[in-house]
């Protein structure tokens, strides 16, 4: 580095956990943006979560957010419950920003079914189906996310709750806990982050990103790892990876 440049400066780091299983997943049906009460976490789904709770019980974080989705809520909930200062939490802040991708008429239905046999599904039902989105769409929808943060920090001038640890450069860590859904994650490690390729994503699976300020003005990415479940024990690994 030039002597002249300015050194990247260090933000927060995201911390990207999936929800715990739902009967979705085990049933293999796609989820999207449904509301279903019926989708809600497993008795697996929800060991799942309190356990990731429990390893990451002495994390101080920084802020909590999670999407508005009740799968994504409820994980959220399990694993707050295990932290050890549970009062000094900071509030749980649910963002439609995080939600999963919009999946259009397949929504609801088996995994692998065809878009031209979902739609007649939805017809068959005199319904409409929802709208679908594009991987740049959700692309977009998570760059807000990060950015608003990222000003949200700097109007603040660096105040707020945060952990005690520290970065590889020595600054004090602010650790965000943001819970989300699978494809809006991968997309997010791809095609915000930079990472070059992301195979799956599995429940409550954990994900970490430090995000900096760089000289140009734009947000700097650093992916410390990726869909990380070395807190589950094998009994507690989904069967499915969707």
């Amino acid at each position: 580095m030039a002597a002249s440049e300015t050194p990247p400066r260090y933000l927060f780091t995201l911390c990207i956990v999936r929800h715990g299983e739902t009967t979705a997943n085990k049933a293999g049906i796609i989820q999207g943006q449904s509301l279903d009460p019926s989708y809600a976490l497993t008795p697996l789904g929800e060991s799942q979560a309190t356990t990731g709770g429990k390893a990451w019980s002495s994390r101080r974080w920084w802020r909590v957010y999670s999407s508005d989705l009740p799968r994504a809520i409820q994980t959220t909930e399990f694993i707050l419950a295990e932290a050890e200062d549970r009062d000094g939490l900071p509030g749980h802040v649910t963002d439609a920003l995080l939600r999963e991708c919009a999946a259009g008429a397949r929504q609801g239905m088996r995994i692998g079914m065809k878009e031209k046999e979902a739609k007649q599904e939805w017809a068959k039902q005199g319904l409409e189906p929802p709208p679908r989105e594009t991987v740049a769409d959700m692309a977009t929808r998570g760059q807000a996310f990060v950015e608003r943060v990222a000003k949200e920090l700097r109007d603040s001038e660096g105040g707020g709750q945060g952990g005690s640890s520290r970065n590889e450069a020595g600054e004090a860590r602010k650790e965000l806990l943001v819970v989300s859904h699978g494809g809006f994650i991968k997309v997010f490690l791809c095609a915000v982050c930079g990472a070059e390729e992301v195979e799956e994503v599995r429940n409550t699976s954990m994900s970490e990103v430090d995000v900096y300020d760089l000289a140009s003005g734009e947000l700097g990415y650093d992916i410390r790892r990726i869909s990380d479940t070395a807190h589950l024990p094998e009994d507690l690994e989904s069967e499915s990876k969707w």
